[in-house]
């Protein structure tokens, strides 16, 4: 390699000083050196799974360059090298490399003429990217103490690593078994509640995929139930209290064989049913009977009986007993006005049963036509308390009434059945022929056998009157609101010939249109300021 320089005609300081320059010295035009420089800048760029591009600075009078690269190794450049090349620009892009692999790489100036003059190496160290082969998390893939990992089942992996996200510290790791290899799936357990995790799936140590994931909230020993579950076998084999959390997803009651439609759950223990996820609902299909004394508490689930295989109350008590509490929380509950199975109703008890408490609230009940029964339908049992709080209620009972609560059986001793009705928004029920009741309570046959409490609910759209029953209690009325109701605002209705026991709602006001915001999805957010104002009906 030669480079020129110029010459200092005089050349000043240091410790020495020169009055004037010596005979001048000559130009040097050339200098050889022993062998040419080694290459600076060396990057490596545009890392990805099975590629890279190096680039460095071109050095002068360079005619060629050797590139050499090496697999697992970091600047050792032992073996031999899975790349091999000579190029004439100072770049090259690495083609056919390994993911999550450790590249050594190095480049020499080559020489035009004489071999020994090459340039020393100059080397960089890289890791191509791992691969990301593992499918996004869905809500029902991470529990409180486990996580199940997907990927296609046709791509190969070994083991499944899963670190602390905050220490970065390894907190379980776990190998692969056959089913887990043919069917691309795997859960892997011991992780701890509300912890964020990276989950980290390999093929002979070599990543092929990372992702990052939360655990849910601990949920205290309930048994987990996935969509792939079969949900009507769990709830055959359930044991007295377990609870059962289920993530978003459909599970459909089996009917039996050969019977398409979705059949009833037989409770016979109490147990739980609750959504993981109460933005993230879990559907079930189909009904529940009750039996044996067994209670029932659901939450944060949606009921769906448009495909039921019967048209049977979503919860019908069979046999002659005292129950534990059923109790209902922030659910969904619709059936099929049309173009579908048309439901009887909600609530049936037809035996001497004696029931500690029904609880519905935080809840929506829709499209429950009620064909050959009433909407929550007490024929011959006695239901201790029963509370209908903070509800959205709609199409449902067309025919029919509200709330039916006999005593055909006669067999309880002093009972005095509490009735609560609060915060409730309620529209288009009981809209058919005059003369259906929100209340039709004559239980234990006298007045003044129950304790009734009407308050803070929006009655809308109904031609239902409260009741035409001379043995049912007078409600303890309080902030009631009426639209385009009738029959059951404060004023008795205008035919007396029909001889209602009428017990006029003074505490509350028949007005104007609350101007729901959008009925027709199930939002009936009050849009009329001066409705809101009185906060009436539910709260959502």
């Amino acid at each position: 390699m030669k480079t020129n320089y110029i010459a200092a005609t005089c050349m000043l300081g240091l410790t020495i000083g020169l009055a004037s320059c010596g005979n001048p010295m000559e130009e040097i035009h050339d200098i050889i050196f022993e062998r040419n420089f080694s290459p600076i800048g060396l990057e490596v760029k545009n890392i990805g799974e099975n590629g890279a591009t190096l680039t460095w600075t071109a050095t002068t009078g360079a005619k060629a360059y050797q590139v050499e690269v090496y697999a697992d190794d970091s600047l050792d450049f032992k073996g031999k090298p899975v790349i091999t090349t000579k190029v004439n620009d100072p770049a090259l892009a690495l083609k056919s490399l390994v993911y999550d692999t450790r590249y050594s790489a190095r480049v020499m100036v080559l020489d035009a003429t004489d071999a020994a003059r090459n340039s020393k190496w100059t080397g960089v160290y890289f890791r191509t990217a791992a691969q990301q082969i593992l499918t996004a998390f869905s809500l029902e893939d991470t529990g409180d103490k486990d996580v199940i990992a997907h990927w296609p089942a046709t791509e190969e992996a070994d083991q499944i690593v899963v670190f602390n996200k905050n220490s970065g510290k390894k907190a379980t790791e776990y190998t692969l078994t056959a089913d887990d290899k043919n069917n691309g799936r795997a859960r892997v357990t011991g992780l701890q509640p509300e912890t964020e995790y990276t989950l980290k799936l390999y093929k002979n140590g070599k990543e092929r995929g990372s992702k990052t994931f939360k655990t849910i909230a601990d949920l205290s020993g309930a048994t987990i139930v996935r969509s792939t579950d079969n949900f009507s076998e769990m709830l055959e084999k359930a044991t007295q209290g377990q609870v059962f959390a289920l993530y978003n997803g459909t599970y459909k009651i089996s009917a039996g064989a050969g019977n398409e439609g979705a059949g009833a759950a037989v409770v016979n223990k109490s147990i739980t049913i609750k959504g993981i996820y109460p933005t993230a609902k879990p559907k079930i299909q189909g009904r529940f009977q009750l039996e044996e004394g067994a209670g029932l508490t659901m939450k944060n689930v949606i009921v769906d009986g448009t495909t039921n295989a019967t048209n049977d109350q979503f919860f019908n008590y069979k046999t002659a007993t005292t129950y534990a509490p059923l109790d209902i929380n922030n659910c969904e509950f619709y059936g099929a006005q049309t173009g579908g199975t048309v439901l009887k109703g909600f609530c049936y008890i037809n035996v001497a049963a004696t029931v500690e408490a029904v609880t519905i609230r935080n809840s929506s009940i829709h499209d429950v036509v009620c064909d050959g029964g009433d909407l929550f339908d007490c024929r011959k049992g006695y239901i201790k308390t029963l509370t209908i709080d903070n509800n959205i209620i709609y199409n449902c009972a067309t025919e029919r009434d509200f709330i039916r609560y006999d005593d055909a059986a006669k067999s309880f001793s002093n009972p005095v059945p509490q009735i609560s009705l609060t915060n409730n928004t309620i529209d288009h029920c009981m809209n058919g022929a005059p003369g259906k009741r929100i209340l039709y309570v004559r239980f234990n046959g006298k007045k003044g056998g129950q304790q009734i409490k009407v308050a803070g609910n929006i009655f809308s759209n109904t031609q239902a009157v409260y009741t035409n029953q001379a043995t049912t209690s007078a409600p303890q009325y309080a902030n009631n609101y009426y639209y385009n109701c009738n029959n059951a605002s404060l004023f008795a209705p205008s035919d007396p010939a029909n001889k209602f026991f009428w017990n006029g709602d003074t505490s509350g006001r028949n007005g104007s249109n609350p101007q729901y915001k959008d009925p027709t999805k199930g939002d009936y957010t009050v849009g009329n300021e001066s409705v809101a104002a009185l906060k009436v009906g539910a709260i959502r």
